[in-house]
């Protein structure tokens, strides 16, 4: 009961709903400055005076419970994650911290839908690759990217049109899925399991057909992906990577230097695809939408990672729009011809800058011109 009214006294908060009503990604509420939102990919100071610790203060009470509390307010105090269900306003994934200040609460704002591929305009054939018995499937990109949203598009297809078993590892648990024809089991690290690697080893065990691990952050956990990607079962991760060469390059790199030829083979062994992507603002004010870099495991792919090649993967992406692939170049010279992005933000954006000038410079010579600004202004 306590718990309900603490969280009904947060719903009715008003800087709370003004965040919701304008479409924040994120609510930033630090002692000592006024609270700020993200708005399509931008910070905003909301029209409030700057918080005082005790403000602060006084919202972490409402959205922590005791135990919490306890490891926050500790002689050693740790950062707290966790997602937080506020009735009738919004799912958040909230961290609470110390700063110099006072207290500091980030709230990212989890969409209450899990909406399709086609909606995230994110290329069809990443309903193939979640159709897929097995492998491995790395979806990469920045924080705030949208990651979890692309894995939880992925896994809510598996759940309407199969029958199985899918088992996520999280940090917290973002998205909640609703079983229709899978059996889904949600853990959360620190609560339901002590790690990643651990919770990994344990589903082995499991019997299950897909595993998500909410982020491979360690070489064990990496070890253990590569190992259930061999035995049969379909993982699904992310990693903090900008494109598929630095993907492929992070994952070897974390192992040994002993050990790295070995899992050259294995990783080639599932890699199934690698999605990178990034959010861009819309030239219509109208959000942001992904634009992404998407490797799939062909077997000229593999070959490449086997003879450690992997400075010929981004042409062979390049090339291989046939089968579905495609640079971040690509993706937003698409979206810049049509109209959806400008020509700046595009930049912003682009992996390879030099290949992303180059092809807009043949197409103005061609007489096509999305923005205002010219390659003189670039350089």
């Amino acid at each position: 009961m306590k718990r309900d009214k603490e969280l009904n006294a947060l719903k009715e908060m008003e800087l709370f709903r003004k965040a919701i009503e304008m479409g924040a990604s994120d609510l930033h509420l630090s002692a000592g400055s006024s609270p700020i939102i993200r708005l399509n990919g931008k910070l905003h100071h909301l029209d409030y005076a700057a918080l005082m610790p005790e403000d602060v203060h006084e919202i972490i009470s409402l959205i922590t419970h005791n135990y919490q509390k306890s490891m926050f307010y500790s002689e050693t105090p740790v950062d707290l994650d966790f997602t937080l269900e506020v009735p009738d306003l919004a799912r958040f994934r909230v961290n609470i911290f110390k700063q110099l200040n006072g207290e500091s609460i980030a709230m990212r704002v989890l969409p209450s839908e899990i909406k399709t591929v086609e909606e995230l305009f994110l290329p069809t054939i990443v309903n193939d690759l979640a159709r897929l018995r097995n492998g491995l499937i790395l979806v990469t990109g920045k924080t705030g990217s949208g990651k979890s949203t692309t894995l939880a598009s992925m896994i809510e297809l598996v759940n309407k049109e199969f029958y199985k078993h899918i088992i996520t590892i999280e940090d917290p648990i973002e998205f909640v899925y609703k079983p229709k024809k899978c059996l889904i089991n949600q853990r959360e690290v620190g609560i339901h399991t002590p790690d990643f690697a651990t919770a990994l080893r344990s589903a082995l065990r499991e019997d299950p057909d897909i595993v998500m691990i909410g982020e491979i952050r360690d070489v064990e956990t990496a070890e253990m992906a590569l190992k259930a990607g061999q035995m049969g079962a379909l993982i699904l991760s992310t990693l903090h990577t900008r494109n598929a060469y630095e993907t492929i390059n992070r994952l070897i790199t974390l192992f040994p230097a002993d050990q790295r030829a070995n899992v050259k083979n294995q990783f080639a062994d599932v890699c199934q695809g690698v999605i990178c992507q990034s959010l861009i603002p819309r030239r219509d004010k109208k959000g942001r939408i992904v634009c992404c870099e998407l490797m799939l495991g062909t077997p000229a792919v593999k070959n490449l990672i086997r003879e450690d090649k992997l400075h010929l993967i981004y042409s062979t992406i390049q090339l291989g729009a046939h089968e579905g692939m495609g640079t971040m170049e690509q993706s937003l010279i698409k979206l810049l011809n049509d109209g959806i992005i400008d020509l700046e933000d595009a930049l912003m954006v682009a992996n390879n800058k030099k290949a992303f000038l180059s092809e807009i410079s043949t197409q103005q010579e061609e007489g096509f011109s999305k923005s205002e600004l010219t390659l003189q202004e670039l350089d």
